[in-house]
């Protein structure tokens, strides 16, 4: 099971949001909150849309007919300017092939341009679509600011592992068309009254975790991760103890952390770099096994 705090088939819908305690009032994830149908609404069907059979049929005709027009030039053993001069009609009969197969592209054309403006059309009128286990309940007892200084003057950058899946027979997969598992996720930590801070920027909701509620710290194979979110470049003398390795496209790799968090009954994660593991111990005191 993705216990990820920063899982979530959406970067909207991360789990993350069961351990909100506050949230800006009119931020992002306010308004996306109560914009929201109940969890219970059907999600809209956005299968693949059907060409309609007209257009099919016009399209099929007029590729045959000139595909068929270009046999009989070829076999003719002539050049288009001889074919032309003996039996201009057959030349004729091709032009009036082709010209009718870009109609059939222009009509084809038209029709997915119009069908993009219906779904886009579609989609403000029904707002947010929302994942089959999202639950209202789960911003309801955030607390919302008026002022968002919630942050410390302590805060620190941090980046952790965001994950993003699909459901594939009712089990959570990642997406198989992406060569990555993991995004970088850049947020603000700091410690106050006993409790670990994350910050998500953007996103203007602030998670506690009571330090008592960490548990001890795992050390994970080499895992391939998607943008570098540091000040520094992952090659500088900095990050060069971390063996971290550039992998193209915007692709790295390096070991992490596995973090476990007891909270409420149920077991949540934290997938820690590790370039940022030494910070977090620092702040947090867990303890990690090697």
């Amino acid at each position: 099971m993705v216990n990820n705090l920063f899982a979530g088939k959406d970067s909207m819908y991360f789990l993350y949001r069961r351990l909100v305690t506050k949230m800006k009032k009119g931020g992002l994830e306010d308004v996306m909150d109560s914009s929201r149908p109940d969890e219970n609404e059907e999600t809209v069907n956005t299968g693949a849309p059907k060409v309609p059979w007209g257009i099919l049929i016009y399209d099929g005709i007029a590729t045959v007919f000139t595909f068929i027009m270009l046999g009989v030039v070829s076999r003719s053993g002539l050049s288009y300017a001889e074919l032309f001069q003996q039996e201009p009609y057959k030349i004729w009969l091709l032009v009036i092939g082709v010209v009718l197969m870009f109609i059939g592209l222009a009509l084809f054309s038209r029709w997915k341009m119009k069908l993009g403006k219906e779904r886009r059309e579609e989609a403000i009128a029904r707002g947010p679509i929302v994942p089959v286990e999202y639950d209202r309940t789960w911003l309801a007892d955030a607390e919302r600011l008026e002022n968002w200084n919630v942050v410390s003057d302590t805060a620190v950058n941090m980046t952790f592992f965001a994950e993003q899946y699909i459901v594939v027979n009712g089990e959570k997969a990642h997406k198989d068309y992406k060569n990555y598992k993991y995004e970088s996720q850049l947020t603000k930590v700091f410690v106050q009254d006993g409790k670990f801070c994350i910050e998500v920027p953007f996103k203007d909701v602030l998670i506690e975790i009571p330090l008592s509620e960490f548990g001890t710290g795992r050390k994970q194979e080499r895992a391939v991760f998607h943008s570098w979110m540091q000040g520094e470049k992952a090659d500088s003398e900095k990050y060069q103890p971390y063996q971290i390795e550039k992998l193209g496209h915007g692709l790295f790799s390096c070991e992490y952390y596995y973090v476990p968090i007891a909270h409420e009954g149920r077991e949540y994660s934290l997938l820690v770099p590790n370039y940022e593991m030494q910070t977090f111990k620092d702040m947090t005191g867990i303890q990690i096994d090697f």
